[in-house]
């Protein structure tokens, strides 16, 4: 076991910042796996807290362990790499303060990425009583989790998950023929596509007279829930859909591409149903007749999308899709990468505009957050601790500035640390600002 950390001491400042590398010769395109356990506790003064920094070929990939206990919890890392060169140099660092943190390192592999079989024929159906017989759709994958459609000996017919970071985790049943429709009537009788991000797994299924874009997060079951089906009106358009052709996921939002009645086709995006774009509007001087989604064209605030012209031309596009129209915050917060000075302890007045009330239920659960972060770091992270609003107040409006002011309470405990404060709205977009305390 290694403490990245370091405890040199220079007059009365503490230095900041401790590593170790290792070169070590790689066959050049083939792929890696990079494994190691990461550990911190909460003991001698330190927060619970520990940030990993690996470093592959120049390549930064950040890592934080969370663990407020007594006892030491390890945390087991996978991440792969495509080696470059013959030789490959990983090193693994830290720049917190160590009177803040222990930073822990165990466990160190590297090995050469192996095909995994997820499942294939004669494999026995999860959920069913045959075996796979044909997967009629090519599988998605996001992060560590595979979706497909399979087919079996017994007549099942589903959408099944595999997560490869929970072994040994056999393939999941996400829906099948004996799944009631959500908002429909009886049970799927076939599914035709299939997307993935994170836990979210977006699919389009089928049942009698019923179509329809469906989601299930994986780890709340039982789901899947609607997204839009054969009874939902067509957002801008007029009467409701006849069908879909294809599904993307991302975060909390799903993409699909609807048609309707009298020629109507268009790219719609939910939680909340809105259009992006439809056949028949004018894009870039020109008029809509043709529009194809991949599923994997939504990421994020972004959808990429490919359209064709009434003149014949075509071309590729990308829509910022973000529900909120955030623009920036307002001073005394600067934007990044700016490092926001704050006294410890302070209440900080984080203050935003979404362009109009949108009401307080604008966060996504949990949020907002925060992450210690290097002092010199330019790494966005997704925030760790949940942050404390001052005085209880959370989140307020004022109509006459258009603006939301969120006021954060700092901790005494951060002095000479800086930390990324993270705000995520409902509609999965991602707003930082860097501080540091003094």
């Amino acid at each position: 076991m290694l403490d990245l950390n370091t405890d040199y001491t220079v007059g009365v400042d503490q230095a900041v910042g401790g590593g170790i590398q290792q070169t070590f010769p790689t066959i050049v395109d083939t792929f890696y796996i990079l494994s190691f356990d990461g550990g911190t506790w909460l003991a001698a003064g330190r927060d619970g807290t520990r940030h990993i920094e690996v470093v592959i070929d120049d390549t930064s990939h950040p890592f934080t362990v969370t663990n407020l206990t007594g006892t030491i919890v390890w945390t087991r890392f996978p991440l792969t790499f495509q080696a470059t060169a013959p030789n490959t140099t990983v090193v693994f660092r830290n720049f917190d303060s160590p009177s803040q943190t222990f930073s822990l390192l165990d466990n160190v592999s590297v090995v050469p990425a192996s095909v995994t079989e997820v499942a294939s024929t004669g494999t026995a159906v999860p959920g069913g009583t045959g075996v796979f017989t044909a997967f009629p759709h090519s599988p998605a994958m996001s992060a560590t989790r595979t979706a497909f459609l399979g087919l079996g000996s017994a007549g099942e017919a589903g959408v099944y998950s595999w997560d490869r970071a929970i072994p040994p985790d056999p393939v999941q049943p996400i829906a099948d023929l004996t799944t009631a429709i959500p908002g429909g009537a009886g049970t799927f009788s076939g599914f035709t596509d299939v997307a993935v991000s994170g836990n979210l797994v977006s699919f389009m299924g089928t049942g009698v007279d019923q179509a329809g874009i469906y989601v299930n997060d994986v780890t709340i079951p039982p789901s899947p829930v609607k997204v839009a089906d054969l009874t939902t009106a067509i957002p801008q358009g007029a009467g409701s859909f006849t069908g879909f052709t294809s599904v993307s996921t991302s975060r909390r939002r799903t993409a699909f591409l609807g048609l309707g009645n009298f020629g109507q086709a268009g790219i719609y995006l939910a939680s909340v149903l809105t259009k992006v774009i439809a056949v028949g509007d004018t894009l870039a001087g020109k008029v809509v007749t043709e529009l194809r989604l991949g599923r994997f064209g939504l990421d994020g605030n972004s959808l990429a999308f490919g359209a064709t012209f009434a003149d014949g031309s075509e071309g590729v596009f990308v829509a910022q899709v973000a529900l909120y129209p955030f623009t920036g915050f307002f001073a005394l917060v600067a934007n990044l990468p700016v490092f926001n000075q704050v006294k410890v302890g302070q209440a900080v007045p984080v203050k935003f505009s979404l362009q109009g009330n949108q009401g307080l239920a604008i966060f996504a659960p949990g949020y907002p957050k925060s992450a210690q972060i290097a002092c010199n770091s330019d790494a966005l992270v997704s925030g760790i601790e949940p942050t404390v609003a001052a005085g209880g107040s959370s989140l307020s409006y004022n109509a006459t500035t258009d603006q939301y002011t969120y006021v954060w309470k700092t901790d005494q405990a951060w002095a000479k640390t800086c930390r990324q404060l993270v705000l995520e709205l409902q509609d999965g977009s991602l707003h930082r600002a860097n501080f540091t305390f003094k």
